[in-house]
């Protein structure tokens, strides 16, 4: 239940944000998420060989994140350029629903970010299980993965899959008691 309130007021926070920027500066800001995460996926290994790290899954989880987290701060600078330079051109109302529709595929983006690094974290720290009961983004996250699975590291993918087994597990478990 707290993960879906999270998830919630990161999509809320997301589509007022497009609402007050537009269409031009969230589509700027929402294509820069995706190549972010392109980045992220394609240059952690260099990273990780560059630093002279070992190769496990927990150091390749902690670089990716540090990766996506640097790449988005740089793109974070361009982005809020673009809007210093638009701030006095008038945004009309479809501008300004479009930017909110983006910036609500936006929020689910980063929803997606995560929702991956919490379900691999639990492993890590079993404490945090607690936050995930009865979580319906979590579970909606478990059945739609499997399609965007080709753009999560492998790292994740292993992870994803374990915890998608385990749901089905305790989901027919359920249905027996």
């Amino acid at each position: 239940m707290y993960l879906d309130i999270i998830i919630g007021i990161i999509i809320v926070f997301s589509l007022l944000y497009g609402l007050r920027n537009g269409l031009f500066v969230e589509f700027l800001a929402i294509f820069g998420l995706v190549v972010n995460f392109i980045i992220a996926k394609k240059y952690t290994p260099a990273v990780i060989e560059f630093l002279g790290l070992s190769k496990d899954k927990d150091r390749y989880f902690v670089t990716y994140i540090i990766t996506f987290w640097a790449v988005y701060i740089l793109l974070g600078i361009v982005i809020h350029l673009v809007r210093n330079i638009l701030k006095n051109q008038s945004k009309g109302i479809a501008t300004r629903v479009l930017g909110g529709v983006i910036g609500i595929a936006k929020g689910v983006l980063l929803s997606v970010l995560i929702l991956l690094i919490y379900n691999y974290s639990t492993d890590m720290y079993t404490s945090l299980k607690k936050y995930s009961k009865g979580s319906y983004t979590n579970e909606i996250f478990l059945e739609v993965v499997p399609n965007i699975e080709k753009y999560v590291p492998e790292v994740f993918q292993d992870k994803i899959k374990e915890l998608k087994n385990l749901e089905l597990i305790n989901r027919y478990v359920n249905k027996l008691f």
